[in-house]
């Protein structure tokens, strides 16, 4: 008979010392293992967080500071575009261009521009500018008032003319619409002339550039 070669696997397995050595080497193995695997492995891309879109955040200042925005104003059958940057104004009629510059009030005749009074079909624009309406738009002279769930708010109101400097009797007429206390348009009859302003862009106007020519000398006789 041949006699078993000492030192195999199944002699160390019965000795209790190489049995538990040969225990911990096939844990110490499958720990290696698994790491290697885990570390090879390809790695899940994350999923990307979709980016929420930051909503631009308007600026909401009483329409008695609102001296920041451009508009559309209507006299009648006249429609003139504008601009307005504080105390800089700039409005365009089809062909036809003024503006505020330095307190005085001026129109583009070819290359000059030739100062003149702020009155166009007979309304002195300076007292549409939110600054004075607003000082009309008071409780007192509230006529008719009506909230929306949406968010608008439609206020009339009615001022006697002496209140505003005209000399025959009978009322002015103010309406207003505003959206989250952001006023959208002022329409106002006055003498029965109607004048309505539409306000868009409040607040978002960075400058306003005039034109820049010399003003215009008429020539003495």
């Amino acid at each position: 008979m041949k006699q078993e070669k000492k030192g195999t696997l199944k002699e160390l397995w019965k000795n209790d010392k190489s049995r538990s050595l040969i225990t911990l080497s096939f844990y110490l193995l499958f720990i290696f293992i698994l790491i290697v695997g885990i570390r090879t492995s390809p790695k899940t891309p994350k999923k990307e967080e979709p980016v929420e879109k930051k909503e631009e955040v308007i600026e909401t200042i009483p329409y008695s500071e609102l001296k920041n925005y451009e508009y559309v104003l209507k006299i009648g059958e006249h429609v003139l575009e504008g601009k307005r940057f504080y105390e800089k104004e700039l409005l365009k009629e089809e062909n036809n261009v003024y503006f505020y510059e330095d307190g005085l009030f001026y129109q583009v005749i070819d290359t000059y521009k030739e100062e003149m009074d702020d009155r166009l079909y007979n309304i002195p624009l300076s007292s549409l500018h939110p600054e004075i309406l607003s000082s009309y738009m008071v409780k007192q002279n509230i006529f008719y008032e009506q909230s929306y769930e949406d968010g608008t708010k439609e206020v009339t109101y009615r001022i006697p003319n002496v209140d505003m400097g005209i000399t025959e009797e009978g009322f002015v007429t103010i309406e207003t619409k505003e959206k989250d206390q952001i006023m959208e348009s002022v329409i106002l009859q006055i003498k029965g002339e109607t004048i309505q302003i539409t306000y868009r862009n409040q607040n978002h106007l960075k400058d306003l550039v005039l034109p820049e020519l010399e003003e215009k000398i008429e020539e003495k006789n």
